[in-house]
């Protein structure tokens, strides 16, 4: 909300008679070029981790919220390297790096829209009561849509950054800042959603029986599950650090 104000006061681009430097806050507007984009692309850094952690440290196993977490946690990563290194070239010199620095945050929209659109389609089948589980994601229909509508936001923001307009870095802004509002809601709600859960679930260890707490024991089947399939897959791994001690033991005596 506060670059929505920053970016409304703007006048920059002006002709007036002030210095034509980023460090300086021309013909009346409230912070300089360099102050404003500062705040913009850190503060983007700032919500990727953010919302790295929610999903870190979230009750929920990652298989009721997407039904491909590798993917999902890959996606994350992407996410907060795409937003850390813009903000560090704008620190470093704006003046060379921000057009690259805009071009890599409105293509990097397209996987923080999509990770906002994976936590709110989890949201929406936990509150109609969908029960979530290894293979639980929507069917091939709602990850389209999904895609779909992440990919058209990141679009937009470029399109409009590049028409050549004027006044089309401004107008990017407007669309940039309405999303970072909506995907604040949506990661707001996430850990929201979490946080219950997560009392709910210490609650019936504390006081409750497992037999009349129907969350706890979707959570706990799904946790199970998932740990499964982990260590099914780690079971190599595993067996061939195993033989490895034996043989540097063998080698020892």
């Amino acid at each position: 909300m506060t670059l929505f104000v920053l970016n409304y006061l703007n006048r920059d681009d002006d002709d007036c008679g002030d210095p034509d430097s980023v460090y300086v806050a021309r013909c009346g507007s409230p912070v300089s070029a360099f102050v404003f984009h500062a705040l913009e692309f850190w503060a983007t850094a700032a919500y990727a981790m953010v919302e790295a952690f929610a999903l870190v440290y979230t009750p929920r196993a990652l298989s009721s919220i997407s039904n491909r977490p590798n993917l999902l946690k890959l996606l994350l990563f992407f996410d907060v390297v795409a937003t850390f290194v813009p903000a560090l070239l704008v620190t470093l010199n704006l003046e060379a790096f921000e057009v690259a620095s805009h071009e890599i945050e409105y293509c990097n929209e397209l996987t923080m829209a999509f990770a906002n659109l994976v936590l709110l389609a989890s949201l929406v089948r936990r509150r109609r009561g969908a029960e979530p589980g290894p293979g639980a994601g929507g069917d091939g229909a709602v990850n389209a849509s999904i895609a779909l509508a992440a990919a058209a936001t990141a679009a937009v923001q470029v399109l409009v950054y590049n028409s050549g307009l004027p006044d089309a870095e401004r107008v990017a802004h407007y669309f940039e800042f309405t999303f970072a509002v909506l995907s604040s809601f949506v990661t707001f709600w996430f850990c929201l959603d979490n946080r219950a859960m997560g009392e709910e679930e210490v609650l019936c260890i504390m006081y409750g029986d497992h037999r009349d707490c129907s969350n706890c024991t979707v959570v706990h089947t799904s946790r199970a599950s998932e740990l499964v399939a982990l260590k099914q897959a780690g079971s190599l791994n595993a067996a061939a650090r195993a033989r490895r001690h034996a043989d540097g033991a063998a080698c020892l005596v």
